[in-house]
């Protein structure tokens, strides 16, 4: 099955509001032209500025998560709460969680547990008020992206939609959509542990985000374009977090198994799991790794991409 290539000014305004969710954690985000941090700025209620937050801090993805499990190509924001309004409570929780659960439960409780149990430790009071008023959260994710798309200027989109096109043309011509798993690993610089099957490939260029795999019953990949190249910032980041002796040897045994759990690093330096824990942040945030949720474990591999951007960059500082 071949990469079907979407771009919407609709997808992209969707992108620019995860971002601007996102920004309620503890990680900074690129913001699309003309927006500002202030949630409440928006007309964000108090109640889904705290839900936001706490997706934020769990570093969920509701907005493309739910995106993503429909048709791309017929996405429109003004329908946004509409999609899926027959599916049940729990099932919607669910897909907002990146559809991990086979079987999500009807049970505040339980639901919760069993989000903990896959890595999202959400209260049970959260889950409570989104299995009763789910509803009322789709809505006010669509309030949200209609208030930022009436601060991003035609301009802005006109660019996007510009670099977008370029994008697919370049891609389509080269014939790379052939394979849609090699096609977005060559883009993440990484080698998928979750390798589908899926029921559909999407590939949405963004000019408002950064690159993100979504992957329930279809994989979506938005990749930010254009690619940019590595400021000095990045590149002294990237030194020095392979500079530690401990972080540069983590790397070699990511390197060798392709993909490994941080328990697995545990066991082969024997340093405890805080410890382990903080040099593979340092390094994700660095971007030298990349990491990939499956059921209660998270794996990490190499961000090729990265380390062929230092290469280059070593290889442009010898003398010819």
């Amino acid at each position: 099955m071949a990469t079907q290539f979407v771009h919407t000014n609709d997808l992209e305004i969707a992108m620019a509001t995860q971002m601007l969710i996102l920004q309620e954690g503890s990680r900074t985000y690129p913001l699309a032209p003309g927006l500002s941090l202030d949630l409440t700025s928006y007309g964000i209620d108090t109640t889904t500025q705290e839900l936001l937050s706490e997706f934020a801090a769990l570093n969920g993805m509701p907005l493309l998560e739910w995106i993503g499990h429909g048709n791309l190509v017929d996405f429109k924001i003004t329908r946004f709460s509409e999609y899926n309004e027959k599916m049940k409570p729990g099932t919607k929780i669910n897909v907002l969680f990146g559809e991990q659960l086979s079987t999500p439960s009807t049970n505040a409780d339980e639901l919760a547990q069993q989000l903990k149990d896959i890595g999202y430790p959400i209260r049970a009071v959260t889950v409570q008020y989104l299995l009763d008023h789910g509803e009322l959260f789709l809505q006010a994710l669509q309030q949200l992206m209609q208030a930022v798309a009436r601060r991003i200027s035609t301009e802005a989109f006109a660019k996007a939609n510009q670099e977008a096109k370029k994008f697919i043309s370049d891609r389509k011509a080269s014939g790379e959509s052939t394979d849609p798993l090699l096609l977005a690993e060559s883009i993440m610089g990484k080698r998928f542990r979750n390798r589908g099957p899926y029921a559909q490939y999407y590939l949405v260029p963004t000019f408002f985000g950064v690159t993100i795999r979504i992957f329930q019953h279809q994989q979506v990949l938005f990749v930010k374009v254009p690619e940019k190249a590595i400021s000095d910032q990045q590149i002294t980041d990237m030194w020095k977090a392979i500079s530690d002796p401990t972080r540069y040897r983590i790397l070699q045994i990511i390197a060798h198994n392709e993909t490994t759990r941080a328990v697995d690093i545990v066991a082969e330096l024997n340093l405890s799991a805080p410890t382990i824990s903080h040099h593979l942040d340092t390094l994700r945030h660095a971007g030298m790794i990349h990491i990939e949720p499956s059921g209660r474990s998270k794996y990490y591999s190499i961000n090729h991409n990265a380390i062929r951007q230092l290469q280059m960059i070593l290889d442009g500082l010898i003398l010819k």
